[in-house]
């Protein structure tokens, strides 16, 4: 009974703090803040979550930082072209209370606070932050800070990152203070854009460390850094001063390989002078690295795991052919149908055929023969049964092979016609794309 009431507590004190974020009002919106906090703080487990969830989600709505102004989503707005001058409703001098979420969140992951959230994940992925002030804070979950603008300077002082850190493909537009920082799990920067001073100084870095395609537009100070595991500044682009003085590179590979850009002023080491003194793992070996210019042209995104990367070449490919080539999800479904219909039809026979027997034995040889039928059929139907699926299995492999060939010719195909319509010269010559894909299963094939 006191379990039902406490969640009928949760539910109505957590719609009307929610309903309050939804208010016109800036100092009602302001209230709503301090409501859902103090909902998440009596709270534990999911129920928090789903607190810091709406708070984050807040944050996560576009955001017009010249006006002061979160843009809502209109569930009854039409498409696009339809009605181009209807408002889009918004929530006006939201800076304020987006600055209180900050600071509300930042304040319960730090170790003097009375109620912790440090145990819970944080997405603030694709946000706006301004002038946020995380110094401190422990991170004991995921931190979710991908794509995320940072205007105003970034303050991650002796921050602890005991998950993963995704700062993939986030601007930092001020200086950003990471120093002292340590990071437990992976410390994602892929793809970062650093427009002034970053500031890593004496960073633990536990885990592994992707700075892939960063670019550090100023000074990049990484001076008595320590390296635990593998770290990775390949293609990273170096365009002011870089410090590297001092710094522990462990025993894992650390690469710098075809930097997008090295300087001037060349990146400093402390084997500058003498090249003999650069560790064996850190890479290339031929010191320094060959400058690989970013091919400005590339718009190549990989996707996440488990989606094969020949998928989008062949809806687009399709789009443009719908004749050329029959539907390979409606060939593949065919297909599937036909095996299952295979096998159904093999078990029906097979059932059929042990029915009869059990018939004719009955009459022929009487009860006792019929009985070892009976138990023969049992015992040996589940060897049938798999006799069965191990041929369906295999025929429709064969099947997803043919569709495979289909889908690979439909991305060459794809890739041939991009570059054909672009103007850039003759096609590209023939792809082995299936033995590209097999060779990246998951993937599928670098094409882009």
């Amino acid at each position: 009974m006191f379990r039902w009431a406490r969640a009928r507590r949760f539910v109505e004190r957590f719609d009307a703090a929610a309903a309050k974020l939804g208010a016109a009002e800036a100092a009602v919106r302001m209230a709503g803040v301090y409501a859902m906090a103090g909902v998440a703080d009596e709270s534990d487990g999911i129920r928090r979550q789903q607190c810091i969830d709406v708070l984050c989600g807040y944050l996560r709505l576009p955001y017009s930082p010249g006006f002061g102004r979160t843009l809502v989503p209109d569930p009854g707005r039409p498409a696009e072209g339809d009605e181009p001058d209807r408002p889009v409703p918004r929530l006006d001098n939201d800076g304020e209370v987006r600055a209180t979420i900050v600071r509300v969140i930042a304040d319960r992951l730090r170790r003097d606070s009375e109620y912790r959230w440090s145990a819970n994940d944080f997405d603030f992925r694709g946000a706006y932050l301004e002038n946020v002030d995380f110094d401190f804070a422990r991170f004991s979950g995921t931190a979710w800070f991908e794509g995320v603008t940072f205007e105003g300077q970034a303050k991650f002082t002796d921050a602890r990152f005991f998950g993963d850190a995704r700062f993939g493909g986030a601007t930092f537009s001020e200086v950003a203070w990471f120093d002292r920082a340590l990071f437990s799990g992976i410390a994602d920067f892929a793809g970062a854009t650093f427009d002034n001073v970053a500031v890593f100084s004496h960073v633990s870095f536990a885990g592994a460390a992707r700075f892939t395609g960063a670019t550090f537009a100023s000074i990049a100070d990484f001076g008595r850094v320590a390296f635990s595991g593998t770290a990775s500044f390949a293609r990273a682009a170096f365009a002011g001063a870089a410090y590297f003085s001092d710094v522990d590179f462990g025993a894992q590979v650390v690469s710098f390989t075809a930097p997008a850009q090295w300087g001037p002023p060349t990146p400093a080491f402390d084997w500058n002078r003498d090249i003999t003194e650069r560790p064996a793992n850190v890479e290339p070996s031929d010191w320094p690295p060959v400058v690989v210019v970013r091919d400005p042209v590339s718009t190549r995104v990989r996707p996440r795991a488990g989606v094969p990367t020949y998928l989008p070449a062949v809806a687009e490919w399709l789009d443009r052919e719908p004749r050329a080539v029959p539907s390979l999800a409606g060939e593949h479904r065919a297909r599937s149908s036909s095996s299952w219909t295979l096998g159904g039809n093999a078990v029906a026979v097979l059932t059929a055929l042990a029915f009869t027997a059990f018939l004719v034995a009955y009459a022929v040889a009487g009860q006792q023969a019929a009985g070892i039928a009976f138990w023969g059929f049992l015992l040996g139907f589940p060897v049938l049964l798999l006799l069965v699926s191990v041929i369906g299995a295999a025929w429709r492999q064969s099947r997803r092979d043919e569709l495979l060939e289909v889908a690979l010719l439909a991305v060459q195909l794809s890739v041939q016609r991009h570059v054909a319509e672009q103007g850039q010269g003759e096609s590209p010559p023939s792809i082995e794309l299936p033995e590209a894909l097999h060779a990246d299963p998951v993937g599928g094939p670098d094409v882009f």
